[in-house]
């Protein structure tokens, strides 16, 4: 009864908050209708766009696969980095010292320029971005899977060690379940910065994905759409959210108390 009560409370609140982000978008549109397009003029032209082609040759549906086809391939590969790299740098100090003495440059190059090297470097096409994001997404992820093995009890872990548990009882008893919080902190973060530096790469140079369709009608000067195409962007990514990321967590974390 109290779990239907939570789950209740939580769609309500859902539904009022789109509504309200509807309802303050109306008035915005009404105020400066030069600059903000009215909703429905939005959800038609989104919802015309999925199917018919474009200025590319290309429909919106078509442009929204290549970008989730390149964000597919960049969060695995980040991701596995990610946990391969953290771990070995809570396991291994002379790991931790190499990686943790780069950590600050890695984690703090401009992405943008980043992304015209490797493209200037490898050609504008779709493999550059991939390269580039791979490789400056996953040092946020590395540092926050870096610290969840610290956090780790090291009694837990010497009392494996003194009855002689198997190593690989300790990392599904022990070093998974202690991890998964982070891998899930880490995979939220992951995704909305490879999203962002994915469109920021189609803009810069493909003629391919969201970002580059949002560049085009960018230098038409037409706000409607560019804001229909964001909307098709928020859809996926709330459907990511919700319909994957939020399942998952609720399947792995079900042994925690209400």
């Amino acid at each position: 009864m109290a779990e239907a009560t939570v789950s209740l409370r939580k769609t309500l609140t859902s539904i009022g908050s789109i509504l309200s982000f509807f309802a303050l978008w109306y008035l915005g549109s009404t105020a400066f209708p030069t600059a903000l397009p009215a909703p429905d003029a939005v959800l038609t032209y989104a919802a015309g766009t999925i199917t018919s082609l474009g200025p590319r040759g290309y429909t919106g549906l078509d442009h929204l696969v290549y970008s989730l086809r390149r964000v597919a391939i960049i969060s695995v590969i980040s991701l596995t980095a990610t946990l391969i790299i953290g771990i070995l740098m809570g396991l291994n100090e002379t790991i931790e010292n190499v990686v943790s003495m780069w950590l600050p440059i890695w984690m703090t190059t401009p992405d943008i320029i980043a992304l015209l090297f490797f493209m200037i470097l490898m050609g504008f096409n779709g493999g550059s971005v991939i390269v580039v994001v791979s490789i400056f997404s996953a040092p946020f992820g590395i540092v926050n899977i870096w610290e969840g093995i610290q956090d780790l009890d090291r009694d837990v872990v010497e009392m494996g060690r003194t009855f002689e548990v198997s190593s690989s009882s300790m990392w599904r008893d022990v070093y998974l379940p202690h991890l998964l919080p982070y891998i899930f902190a880490s995979s939220r973060y992951l995704l909305g910065q490879i999203w962002k530096l994915v469109l920021v790469g189609e803009a810069i140079g493909l003629t391919t994905g969201m970002g580059s369709v949002i560049r085009f009608w960018f230098t038409q000067g037409s706000i409607t759409p560019i804001v229909a195409y964001l909307m098709l962007f928020m859809v996926v990514v709330l459907g990511i959210e919700y319909g994957i990321l939020e399942p998952l967590e609720r399947r792995f974390f079900r042994w925690r108390p209400g």
